[in-house]
């Protein structure tokens, strides 16, 4: 009798354990509305919400998707307004640059430094005046959630969140953005 009851527990068990799994999500990235769902489904996950809610606010206040069910993040404007090949460019501290067709803003100073368009024409988050380095000898580091780095023999500012907003800079063996 006591074997049988440890055996009806055991599968009593199993089965809650079975009901509280997560589903795979069926997309990568959506908008509901203007709220960017993303999904963090991975082997090893099993319990919880696969999918995480983020408002897409200011500079980036709308959700798009290049590619419906796929590919949404936030943007600067609702419709797609540019092309890979336009220049990226500063408003200010904003850095901005075109992504699957969408203007998406960067806004440097949240993270202190300025926007700054370097030689290659790249609009990017740094010192000005520009903080010279070497690539060689330079340890990249954390600056709060973001990345500093030589990159172009200067300092500049990886900005973690414009990967996703889930994206935040951690060291694990050199300091990187990663999804936490």
């Amino acid at each position: 009798m006591h074997h049988r009851s440890t055996r009806a527990i055991a599968i009593a068990a199993v089965a809650a354990f079975a009901a509280g799994c997560a589903e795979p999500c069926e997309f990568e990235a959506r908008c509901d509305g203007n709220v960017l769902e993303t999904c963090f489904l991975h082997p090893d996950q099993f319990f919880g919400d696969p999918v995480s809610r983020n408002a897409c606010e200011a500079p980036n206040p709308f959700c798009v998707e290049p590619v419906a069910d796929m590919v949404a993040f936030c943007a600067a404007e609702p419709t797609a307004e540019c092309t890979e090949a336009d220049p990226e460019t500063c408003d200010g501290a904003l850095a901005l640059r075109c992504r699957e067709g969408f203007v998406r803003a960067t806004n440097c100073a949240t993270f202190g430094p300025d926007c700054i368009v370097n030689d290659d024409d790249d609009a990017v988050c740094a010192q000005d005046p520009i903080v010279a380095c070497d690539p060689a000898t330079h340890e990249r580091r954390c600056i709060g959630d973001n990345v500093e780095r030589c990159r172009d023999g200067r300092i500049a500012l990886e900005i973690c969140e414009t990967i996703t907003p889930q994206h935040a800079c951690s060291v694990d063996g050199f300091a990187a953005c990663r999804i936490q």
